[in-house]
């Protein structure tokens, strides 16, 4: 019987065709001036991957859901997950219920419980993150570098996580053989 419903599929598909064909087609209207407020294209279940202009991977990424919007050159993500590459060959693990990658500047912006691990040791986790050509700025942090603990308004770090700077509101703790 599966043999029975594929073969009459086919037979659907070869009559559809061959009775379109037989009628001009339709003009199609131009797009509108105005940006739609639905994506232009939605890709559920899906893996992006990033290189920079002399064409290296620099970022990998799969989501739950990619809404495309082209007239925009970006993409919005639900539940990203992935990987930056830095220059050096680390590879650095990263996470978020949200994100964006915006096609005219090669970002990914990173919003809602952001967790970026370049090593067990040296982590970040934040409401929000952007990575930009092999840089990582983020928001409201907390960071583990060693046996240092900080909680800040801010950080600006390389994307491995071992050149950082931390501003505003900065609060230091020393963590015990963790």
């Amino acid at each position: 019987m599966g043999h029975g419903i594929l073969r009459g599929a086919v037979a659907l598909v070869a009559v559809l065709a061959v009775s379109c064909a037989a009628y001009p087609t339709e003009t199609v209207p131009a797009a509108r001036a105005t940006p739609s407020p639905r994506p232009l294209l939605e890709i559920r279940g899906s893996r992006i991957v990033g290189t920079d202009p002399e064409g290296r991977r620099v970022w990998e990424v799969e989501a739950a859901s990619v809404a495309v919007d082209a007239t925009q050159r970006r993409a919005r993500l639900e539940r990203p997950r992935g990987m930056f590459f830095a220059a050096d060959g680390q590879t650095v693990r990263f996470a978020a219920a949200f994100g964006e990658y915006g096609a005219d500047r090669r970002r990914i912006r990173l919003w809602g419980s952001v967790e970026v691990v370049a090593a067990h040791d040296r982590w970040v986790r934040a409401e929000q993150a952007t990575y930009e050509a092999d840089r990582l700025v983020a928001r409201s942090v907390r960071f583990r570098w060693g046996r240092l603990l900080a909680r800040a308004d801010a950080l600006e770090a390389d994307v491995t996580l071992r050149r950082a700077r931390l501003v505003g509101n900065v609060r230091l703790e020393a963590v015990e053989g963790r």
